[in-house]
């Protein structure tokens, strides 16, 4: 919270205290934090900046965390943002694949 009061333009204070949340099973925050993060659009220029902050990690915490909480069209709209920006990750086409067989079945 304190590098978010520091550094309220940085993606990164928000995405951090996201992943702890989301850790600590409190999705509904983590879902919060997260989409704000996705809200601020330009790095800093600065050395503060961390991959985590603006590759497909995001996306792949907000579809786990929208799955947790049983909205599983948010989900798999999270993970196939995720797919674009790697497609390559095996753990975004794994969730994926889970999501639609979930989602098939409700």
């Amino acid at each position: 919270r304190k590098a978010i009061k520091i550094a309220p333009n940085l993606r990164e204070p928000y995405v951090e205290f996201g992943m702890l949340e989301f850790d600590q099973y409190n999705y509904g925050n983590a879902i919060y934090l997260l989409e704000y993060a996705l809200t601020i659009k330009k790095d800093s220029p600065n050395n503060v900046n961390e991959i985590f902050a603006w590759n497909d990690k995001i996306y792949i915490l907000l579809s786990k965390a929208y799955s947790y909480t049983n909205r599983l069209e948010q989900a798999l709209n999270y993970i196939e943002e995720a797919i674009k920006i790697n497609p390559d990750n095996e753990e975004s086409q794994n969730l994926k694949i889970a999501l639609e067989t979930l989602k098939n079945y409700t």
